[in-house]
């Protein structure tokens, strides 16, 4: 199931990806992937006891490569673009999923049992619970969130070399953390219902943010530093906004301002909002908003059912509701869950869609030119 980032901050009423998630009954799938064909299966995993955990990761490990196994998503929620490979976070397979050019999946993270073990190891030996807010730094490395009951909620870092380690919340605490704070290691810091994203400086930035409740300047936005430090940033001084970042949530980064998607006191999605970096402001109103991205000093949203460009001063649509609406023939109604870029301008992004017949879930890429092609879909005869 997918995991809502901001649920703890901005009540149930907020979805993932969207207004309204159609789920899928996996008993009656039918999976199709372009490319490949992958067969539905149910997967029953019982944990065995905890591994040892919490090695430092050393650089004088060996390379690990994705596993060569070929896998199929089951549920696919965040995704990312590191190096020509889409990643995928799969709460189903409780594991991070490689999809190379050719078509072919892998698993690059996790063993298939949730889990939390593996610190300073090949990623594909460790454990994950729960993988979400996956996000990919200009550097190659990959992080996500993942969340537990006998580690809490934590943020791990997956290098280029296929090693991975935890970089925040490992040992929790707010002890020594003064009420006037700015800062603080990240491995000592609590979160849950949190954020991520890339900022302008292609920095990790987490989004509502508030680790220890006596230190008030420490958040909503903080960065995550070089040297393993939280710091506070800058997105929450402009006065003109100051306020308005009580109910806003996500934000992208492009040249000159941060969009971030901001939500009405009722909780219902309503505008994106640029912040430029004059202080100025503009709103774009909609009736539904969904996941925001950045990457190659591009922003990109989901507004209304359509992929939008966003600019210092303006919108333009990338890709319209209809062309989305093509990739399942009879949709009626379309939820955009996670966008990511690539290197060519080409668009990857995950969508739920429903018509008469039953559910669909799907992956798909839109190129440059504007040619929408699915690359996996999931289809069900029940929607939940």
């Amino acid at each position: 199931m997918r995991k809502n980032p901001l649920a703890s901050a901005y009540g149930s009423a907020i979805t993932h990806g969207g207004e309204r998630r159609s789920r899928l009954l996996a008993a009656t799938c039918l999976l199709f992937v372009v490319a490949g064909v992958a067969v539905g299966a149910s997967m029953n995993r019982t944990a065995p006891p905890p591994a040892s955990r919490f090695a430092l990761a050393s650089s004088s490990r060996p390379s690990q490569a994705a596993r060569t196994t070929v896998a199929s998503p089951l549920d696919p929620s965040w995704i990312a673009f590191v190096n020509g490979d889409l990643y995928i976070a799969d709460g189903g397979r409780q594991e991070i999923l490689k999809r190379s050019p050719n078509g072919e999946f892998s698993v690059a993270a996790g063993t298939g049992v949730p889990g939390f073990s593996g610190d300073g190891g090949p990623a594909t030996d460790a454990r994950i619970d729960d993988p979400s807010g996956l996000v990919a730094l200009r550097n190659g490395y990959l992080l996500f969130e993942q969340s537990g009951p006998d580690h809490g909620s934590v943020i791990r870092e997956i290098t280029p070399s296929g090693l991975i380690r935890t970089v925040v919340g490992l040992h929790p605490s707010c002890a020594g953390v003064a009420a006037g704070a700015t800062s603080m290691a990240a491995e000592s810091a609590p979160i849950n219902g949190i954020a991520l994203s890339v900022g302008a400086d292609g920095s990790l930035l987490l989004e509502g943010a508030q680790p220890c409740p006596q230190a008030r300047r420490l958040g909503p936005f903080l960065q995550l530093t070089p040297t393993g430090q939280l710091a506070d940033t800058q997105l929450d001084s402009s006065p003109l906004i100051s306020s308005a970042l009580v109910s806003c949530g996500p934000s992208a980064s492009g040249p000159g301002f941060t969009v971030f998607i901001c939500f009405s006191g009722a909780g219902y999605l309503r505008e994106l909002l640029v912040l430029r970096d004059n202080g100025t402001t503009e709103a774009y109103p909609a009736f539904r908003l969904g996941a925001i991205t950045s990457a190659n000093g591009e922003v990109l949203a989901a507004r209304n059912d359509a992929v939008v460009r966003v600019m210092s001063h303006g919108l333009t649509t990338i890709a319209s509701s209809q062309t989305l609406n093509g990739l399942v023939s009879g949709t009626t109604t379309i939820d955009i869950g996670e966008i990511a870029l690539g290197n060519d301008h080409n668009i990857f992004l995950t969508t739920d869609q429903e018509n008469r017949k039953g559910c669909a879930a799907t992956i798909s890429e839109i190129s440059s030119s504007g040619r929408a092609q699915r690359l996996w879909g999931h289809f069900s005869r029940v929607c939940y």
